[in-house]
């Protein structure tokens, strides 16, 4: 081959396709430098911990106290994290509305231990890990994000340029672990983010997270206040956030010496579970969901709404058969206290329901159910062999519970539970609440059940976790202060 031929070759080579990549490599390279520049520069790159301390306003959309009322939450969080080793710490505590609870994570590489401060326990958990359990968490602070981007650059591509807030941004996405790609809205002229979108593919969910007020601390530049929206609807706002430069030591990791190991959990279950509390009085579990069946004679009763209720009625009918289903009692509004309702219905039952969750009820449903299949209650109703008692705590202002009175049983929704072995189960604030109404009511009790556990609750190891409960904040934790 001549030299003139070999040099065209050349040219043609360099010029029709590497450059383009070439090109392409260098623009997004452009984009990652710029990020990181406005961020800290080797500061950042070079970090060895931070500490972000926020405080923040979350809405629970119609699950908070008043049925279809959003409730605000406000909690604070600190989070302490060693990126380059994966190692990191997260602490959150809710105070609003009653509630006062404490809970965290310890996590290293693909390790992860669950901290519940409100329980006093630690257990270990075979799934999260860095970015499984503080992923969340991580999405939200623009600073980590412009870290991981720098981390993962080598799968950065950029999009197409928009206009946010007036001003030109890049876009520029990048892989997340166990997450979506992650899309970067990066202001063309400060190299801040100013927003980052998530798209759940298959799914009616747009996630956007927007980042505002950014100052330096240390070097390293942060958002100061931080919205998440999800679905054009208003998630979480965070109202203060500052941080700590390569501040945390090793104690800064650790679980709390004050914890001790929580008692091991019941495994889940694979197979239907059934467990016989009296002749008239079953409960049931199925892809570890519970209902409970009462036998009324000549009909069956039951209690407990999560999803799969379905599954659980085919089961019992087979230690009952020839039996109808007439009554379901709804315990509360909370949306996974609904789904399995129309099962329910579907069985010919009629629901019963504390008067404050009606239209909750009639919103599951096309066509309104027929009159007499949705019996509204405002005070204690008894129905054969079981009372249905309401009550108002922190958790819903009207909350049912069913009494058995031959079972010496009763059925609560979310104030009491857990699948301890060995162990009384923990108390929280609202199994206070439930103890003093059980305690009003005057009930002769055994045991008690709900729908999150399958495990029967002895009455005296209910009474003991009670009065074992304390959850004192002290203020030589930053978190209560």
């Amino acid at each position: 081959m001549s030299k003139k031929v070999f040099f065209v070759i050349s040219l043609i080579f360099i010029f029709c396709v590497p450059m383009s990549v070439v090109n392409a490599g260098e623009a997004v390279q452009a984009v990652v430098d710029k990020v990181v520049a406005a961020y800290g520069g080797s500061k950042l790159v070079n970090l060895k911990t931070i500490t972000i301390n926020s405080d923040e306003f979350s809405r629970w959309e119609g699950q908070g106290y008043y049925p279809g009322t959003d409730q605000p939450v406000f909690h604070k969080q600190i989070l302490t994290l060693n990126p380059a080793e994966l190692i990191g710490k997260n602490q959150v505590r809710f105070t609003s509305a009653g509630v006062d609870y404490n809970y965290g994570d310890v996590v290293s590489g693909d390790k992860s231990t669950n901290l519940s401060y409100s329980y006093g326990t630690y257990s270990e958990n075979d799934e999260g890990g860095y970015y499984g359990a503080l992923g969340p968490y991580i999405r939200g602070i623009d600073t980590l994000l412009a870290y991981e981007l720098h981390r993962r650059k080598d799968t950065a591509k950029l999009l197409d340029p928009v206009n946010y807030r007036g001003q030109a941004h890049h876009q520029i996405s990048f892989e997340f672990p166990e997450s979506p790609p992650l899309i970067l809205s990066v202001d063309e002229r400060t190299g801040l983010i100013n927003k980052m979108t998530r798209i759940i593919e298959n799914t009616e969910y747009n996630l956007a997270y927007q980042y505002d007020n950014h100052v330096v601390t240390d070097g390293i530049t942060y958002a100061t206040q931080y919205a998440f929206i999800n679905t054009n609807q208003l998630q979480t706002m965070v109202i203060d956030r500052s941080i700590e430069v390569n501040r945390a030591g090793k104690q800064d990791f650790a679980v709390d010496k004050f914890l001790v190991k929580a008692a091991e959990q019941m495994p889940v279950s694979e197979e239907p579970q059934q467990t016989r509390l009296a002749d008239d009085y079953y409960h049931i579990t199925v892809d570890d969901r519970n209902s409970s069946f009462i036998d009324a004679g000549d009909h069956i009763i039951s209690i407990g709404s999560t999803a799969g209720f379905g599954d659980r009625w085919n089961v019992f009918k087979n230690i009952v058969p020839n039996k109808s289903l007439k009554y379901h009692v709804v315990t509360h509004h909370h949306s996974d206290h609904l789904e399995g309702i129309e099962d329910a219905f579907d069985a010919g039952a009629i629901l019963v329901v504390p008067d404050t969750v009606v239209a909750s009820v009639e919103a599951l449903f096309e066509i309104k159910p027929a009159d007499g299949k949705i019996m509204s209650i405002s005070e204690m109703t008894r129905l054969g062999p079981v009372d249905i008692h309401l009550f108002s705590s922190n958790h819903a202002e009207k909350n049912a519970i069913l009494y058995a009175r031959e079972a010496k049983t009763l059925f609560q929704a979310d104030h009491y539970g857990g699948e301890h072995i060995g162990a009384p189960s923990p108390a929280s604030l609202n199994t206070v609440y439930l103890k003093q109404t059980i305690d009003a009511l005057d009930l002769d009790l055994d045991y008690l059940v709900g729908p999150h556990s399958r495990k029967v609750h002895r009455w005296q190891d209910f009474v003991a976790a009670v009065n074992a409960y304390n959850n004192d904040c002290p203020e030589s934790r930053a978190i209560c202060q």
